[in-house]
């Protein structure tokens, strides 16, 4: 496995550590709702994220509820990133305790 899975906790711990953000979700979800400082996939395309993303760099990935998340997580350990994880239970868990904006915040 190229990524690690993680809680809520630590994501929240990687997010404060300066962790580069992803977002997997469609556009709309992510224009109602993200947390701060992601980078929204559907913007950039998949192959976009090597041009916005330090690959020395930790990053954390989440979609919906965590599963397409691992996907795209697996894609970036493949391409060379060093740190890479992907949050369980994804946004929907996040959103219930953790702050998120909207917009293109």
């Amino acid at each position: 496995m190229s990524f690690t899975r993680v809680d809520l906790a630590k994501a929240s711990q990687l997010i404060q550590a300066g962790a580069q953000i992803v977002d997997t979700r469609d556009e709309a979800s992510f224009l109602h709702a993200h947390v701060k400082g992601a980078l929204s996939l559907a913007r950039v395309g998949v192959n976009g994220l090597l041009n916005h993303l330090d690959q020395q760099q930790p990053v954390l990935v989440y979609c919906y509820h965590g599963m397409s998340s691992q996907q795209v997580a697996a894609y970036l350990g493949q391409m060379g990133f060093s740190s890479v994880y992907s949050m369980d239970g994804g946004f929907e868990h996040w959103r219930v305790s953790q702050p998120v904006v909207s917009g293109n915040e």
